[in-house]
Protein backbone atom coordinates (compact mmCIF):
# COMPACT_ATOMS: atom_id res chain seq x y z
CA UNK A 1 0.00 0.00 0.00
CA UNK A 2 1.56 3.13 -1.01
CA UNK A 3 1.14 7.13 0.49
CA UNK A 4 2.84 10.02 0.60
CA UNK A 5 4.20 11.30 3.30
CA UNK A 6 6.07 14.75 3.97
CA UNK A 7 5.66 14.86 -0.43
CA UNK A 8 7.48 11.67 -0.29
CA UNK A 9 6.30 8.07 -1.58
CA UNK A 10 6.31 5.84 0.90
CA UNK A 11 5.08 1.91 1.89
CA UNK A 12 3.25 0.42 4.26
CA UNK A 13 3.41 -2.84 5.27
CA UNK A 14 1.87 -5.61 7.80
CA UNK A 15 3.98 -6.77 10.50
CA UNK A 16 3.91 -9.18 13.17
CA UNK A 17 4.71 -8.94 16.51
CA UNK A 18 4.32 -12.62 18.87
CA UNK A 19 2.64 -12.87 22.47
CA UNK A 20 3.82 -15.60 24.12
CA UNK A 21 2.60 -18.40 26.75
CA UNK A 22 4.50 -18.83 30.19
CA UNK A 23 5.13 -22.31 28.08
CA UNK A 24 7.12 -20.11 25.90
CA UNK A 25 4.46 -21.11 23.20
CA UNK A 26 2.83 -18.48 20.33
CA UNK A 27 0.05 -17.41 22.00
CA UNK A 28 -1.08 -14.98 19.79
CA UNK A 29 0.11 -11.88 17.47
CA UNK A 30 -0.44 -8.35 17.15
CA UNK A 31 -0.63 -7.35 13.85
CA UNK A 32 0.91 -3.88 13.36
CA UNK A 33 2.11 -1.82 10.27
CA UNK A 34 5.28 -0.24 9.06
CA UNK A 35 5.69 2.70 6.96
CA UNK A 36 8.89 2.92 4.91
CA UNK A 37 10.20 5.64 2.57
CA UNK A 38 10.37 4.44 -1.05
CA UNK A 39 13.84 6.20 -1.49
CA UNK A 40 15.60 4.59 1.07
CA UNK A 41 13.89 2.09 3.19
CA UNK A 42 13.95 3.90 6.09
CA UNK A 43 11.35 3.71 8.99
CA UNK A 44 9.15 6.29 9.48
CA UNK A 45 7.92 6.54 13.67
CA UNK A 46 4.58 5.35 13.73
CA UNK A 47 3.96 7.97 16.07
CA UNK A 48 4.56 10.64 13.49
CA UNK A 49 2.88 8.89 10.96
CA UNK A 50 -0.24 8.43 12.60
CA UNK A 51 -0.50 11.96 13.80
CA UNK A 52 -0.53 13.23 10.10
CA UNK A 53 -1.99 10.44 8.80
CA UNK A 54 -6.40 11.21 7.81
CA UNK A 55 -9.42 9.27 8.79
CA UNK A 56 -8.52 7.64 4.99
CA UNK A 57 -5.50 6.33 5.65
CA UNK A 58 -6.40 4.61 8.75
CA UNK A 59 -9.08 2.71 7.71
CA UNK A 60 -7.12 1.70 4.73
CA UNK A 61 -4.14 0.48 6.58
CA UNK A 62 -7.17 -1.65 8.97
CA UNK A 63 -8.53 -2.86 5.75
CA UNK A 64 -5.66 -4.24 4.60
CA UNK A 65 -4.82 -5.47 7.81
CA UNK A 66 -7.91 -7.62 7.90
CA UNK A 67 -7.38 -8.49 4.74
CA UNK A 68 -4.01 -10.09 5.59
CA UNK A 69 -5.56 -11.83 8.70
CA UNK A 70 -7.99 -13.31 5.93
CA UNK A 71 -5.42 -14.46 3.84
CA UNK A 72 -3.54 -16.24 6.80
CA UNK A 73 -6.41 -17.28 8.31
CA UNK A 74 -5.27 -21.11 7.60
CA UNK A 75 -2.12 -20.22 10.05
CA UNK A 76 -4.15 -19.04 12.70
CA UNK A 77 -6.76 -22.03 12.55
CA UNK A 78 -3.80 -24.58 11.79
CA UNK A 79 -1.66 -23.15 14.93
CA UNK A 80 -4.79 -22.18 17.53
CA UNK A 81 -3.07 -18.61 17.73
CA UNK A 82 -5.36 -15.34 17.77
CA UNK A 83 -4.83 -12.05 16.14
CA UNK A 84 -5.14 -8.52 17.60
CA UNK A 85 -5.45 -5.26 15.61
CA UNK A 86 -5.52 -1.98 17.21
CA UNK A 87 -8.34 0.15 15.93
CA UNK A 88 -8.64 4.20 16.64
CA UNK A 89 -12.46 6.05 17.63
CA UNK A 90 -12.55 6.82 13.99
CA UNK A 91 -11.81 3.47 12.64
CA UNK A 92 -14.48 2.20 15.42
CA UNK A 93 -17.06 4.43 14.29
CA UNK A 94 -16.36 3.23 10.70
CA UNK A 95 -16.30 -0.33 11.83
CA UNK A 96 -20.21 0.60 13.33
CA UNK A 97 -21.43 2.64 10.33
CA UNK A 98 -20.28 -0.09 7.53
CA UNK A 99 -22.05 -3.33 7.33
CA UNK A 100 -19.50 -4.87 4.86
CA UNK A 101 -16.71 -4.45 7.59
CA UNK A 102 -19.06 -5.82 10.14
CA UNK A 103 -19.57 -9.02 8.07
CA UNK A 104 -15.67 -9.85 7.40
CA UNK A 105 -14.97 -9.17 11.13
CA UNK A 106 -17.70 -12.13 12.19
CA UNK A 107 -16.33 -14.39 9.52
CA UNK A 108 -12.71 -13.81 11.32
CA UNK A 109 -14.18 -13.68 14.60
CA UNK A 110 -13.03 -16.73 16.23
CA UNK A 111 -9.30 -15.33 15.32
CA UNK A 112 -9.51 -12.00 15.47
CA UNK A 113 -9.28 -9.26 18.65
CA UNK A 114 -9.62 -5.41 18.52
CA UNK A 115 -7.20 -3.60 20.97
CA UNK A 116 -8.55 -0.09 21.97
CA UNK A 117 -6.24 1.92 23.57
CA UNK A 118 -6.87 4.07 27.24
CA UNK A 119 -6.73 7.43 25.30
CA UNK A 120 -9.61 5.32 23.08
CA UNK A 121 -11.95 5.77 26.59
CA UNK A 122 -11.14 10.04 26.64
CA UNK A 123 -12.67 10.36 22.54
CA UNK A 124 -16.04 11.12 23.43
CA UNK A 125 -19.04 11.40 26.52
CA UNK A 126 -18.50 8.59 28.56
CA UNK A 127 -21.87 7.30 27.62
CA UNK A 128 -20.95 7.45 24.38
CA UNK A 129 -17.69 5.80 24.53
CA UNK A 130 -19.57 2.71 26.51
CA UNK A 131 -22.38 2.79 23.65
CA UNK A 132 -19.56 2.02 20.62
CA UNK A 133 -17.71 -0.41 23.05
CA UNK A 134 -20.47 -2.60 23.74
CA UNK A 135 -21.18 -2.55 19.99
CA UNK A 136 -17.91 -4.09 19.26
CA UNK A 137 -18.01 -6.08 21.89
CA UNK A 138 -21.33 -7.80 20.08
CA UNK A 139 -18.85 -7.87 16.94
CA UNK A 140 -15.79 -9.45 18.19
CA UNK A 141 -13.74 -9.96 21.68
CA UNK A 142 -11.57 -6.50 22.50
CA UNK A 143 -8.51 -6.46 24.13
CA UNK A 144 -7.61 -3.17 26.96
CA UNK A 145 -4.41 -1.79 25.71
CA UNK A 146 -1.71 -0.55 27.30
CA UNK A 147 -3.55 -0.40 30.85
CA UNK A 148 -2.00 2.03 33.44
CA UNK A 149 -0.11 4.28 31.06
CA UNK A 150 -2.34 7.18 30.57
CA UNK A 151 -6.22 7.40 31.97
CA UNK A 152 -7.96 4.56 32.57
CA UNK A 153 -8.29 3.23 36.18
CA UNK A 154 -9.68 0.57 38.19
CA UNK A 155 -13.04 1.10 37.13
CA UNK A 156 -12.18 0.11 33.66
CA UNK A 157 -11.30 -3.35 34.85
CA UNK A 158 -14.76 -3.71 35.69
CA UNK A 159 -17.07 -2.49 32.95
CA UNK A 160 -17.26 -5.79 30.88
CA UNK A 161 -16.11 -5.06 27.77
CA UNK A 162 -12.83 -6.42 27.79
CA UNK A 163 -11.45 -10.46 27.35
CA UNK A 164 -8.52 -9.10 27.95
CA UNK A 165 -6.03 -6.43 29.60
CA UNK A 166 -2.63 -5.70 28.25
CA UNK A 167 -0.43 -4.30 30.70
CA UNK A 168 1.53 -2.03 30.26
CA UNK A 169 5.60 -1.53 29.68
CA UNK A 170 5.56 1.65 32.18
CA UNK A 171 3.47 -0.49 34.64
CA UNK A 172 5.41 -3.33 34.67
CA UNK A 173 9.02 -2.27 34.27
CA UNK A 174 7.74 0.26 37.40
CA UNK A 175 6.57 -2.81 39.23
CA UNK A 176 8.94 -5.17 38.85
CA UNK A 177 11.74 -2.69 39.97
CA UNK A 178 11.76 -3.72 43.41
CA UNK A 179 9.68 -6.44 46.21
CA UNK A 180 7.24 -4.17 46.72
CA UNK A 181 6.70 -3.45 43.61
CA UNK A 182 6.41 -7.01 42.77
CA UNK A 183 3.68 -7.92 45.30
CA UNK A 184 1.34 -5.48 43.57
CA UNK A 185 2.58 -6.30 40.39
CA UNK A 186 1.04 -10.05 41.47
CA UNK A 187 -1.93 -8.50 42.83
CA UNK A 188 -3.04 -6.62 40.16
CA UNK A 189 -2.31 -9.16 37.70
CA UNK A 190 -4.57 -11.89 39.64
CA UNK A 191 -7.38 -9.10 40.19
CA UNK A 192 -7.34 -9.26 36.29
CA UNK A 193 -7.51 -12.74 35.71
CA UNK A 194 -10.02 -13.10 38.82
CA UNK A 195 -12.40 -10.94 36.74
CA UNK A 196 -12.17 -13.48 33.60
CA UNK A 197 -9.61 -11.60 31.60
CA UNK A 198 -6.42 -12.67 30.02
CA UNK A 199 -3.52 -10.27 31.48
CA UNK A 200 -1.10 -9.53 29.00
CA UNK A 201 2.16 -8.28 29.91
CA UNK A 202 3.60 -5.66 27.04
CA UNK A 203 7.70 -4.89 27.54
CA UNK A 204 9.49 -8.08 28.31
CA UNK A 205 12.82 -7.05 27.12
CA UNK A 206 15.65 -9.25 28.53
CA UNK A 207 15.86 -12.34 30.53
CA UNK A 208 15.45 -11.22 33.77
CA UNK A 209 12.08 -9.37 32.44
CA UNK A 210 11.09 -12.77 31.53
CA UNK A 211 11.72 -14.61 34.49
CA UNK A 212 9.42 -12.05 36.57
CA UNK A 213 6.83 -12.69 33.85
CA UNK A 214 7.26 -16.35 34.46
CA UNK A 215 6.86 -16.25 37.78
CA UNK A 216 3.39 -14.31 37.55
CA UNK A 217 -0.15 -15.45 36.58
CA UNK A 218 -0.49 -13.79 33.60
CA UNK A 219 -1.26 -15.97 30.62
CA UNK A 220 1.29 -13.68 28.25
CA UNK A 221 3.35 -11.56 27.20
CA UNK A 222 5.50 -9.47 24.64
CA UNK A 223 8.23 -7.27 23.95
CA UNK A 224 11.65 -7.37 22.05
CA UNK A 225 12.89 -10.43 23.55
CA UNK A 226 10.44 -11.84 20.76
CA UNK A 227 11.05 -9.44 17.75
CA UNK A 228 8.55 -9.26 15.24
CA UNK A 229 9.33 -10.21 11.93
CA UNK A 230 7.28 -9.07 8.54
CA UNK A 231 6.98 -12.62 7.49
CA UNK A 232 4.15 -14.45 10.06
CA UNK A 233 5.57 -18.09 9.60
CA UNK A 234 9.22 -17.03 11.12
CA UNK A 235 7.33 -16.28 14.51
CA UNK A 236 6.70 -19.48 15.08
Amino acid sequence: MKFFYKNKLCTVRVFYEPIVSTSGKLYAVELLSRVTYDFDGSIISSIDFFKVANKKIIRDIFILQLRNLSENLCFFKNNNVKCSVNVTYDTAEYILANKGIQKVIDFLKPFLSLEVSEIFLKNADLIVVEGILYRLMTLCPLWLDDFGSKTSNYDVLGTGFFSAVKLSMEVFHALASDGEGNVLLMSLINYIESRGMTCIIEGVEDELLSSIFMKTNATAAQGYLWPGSYELRSII
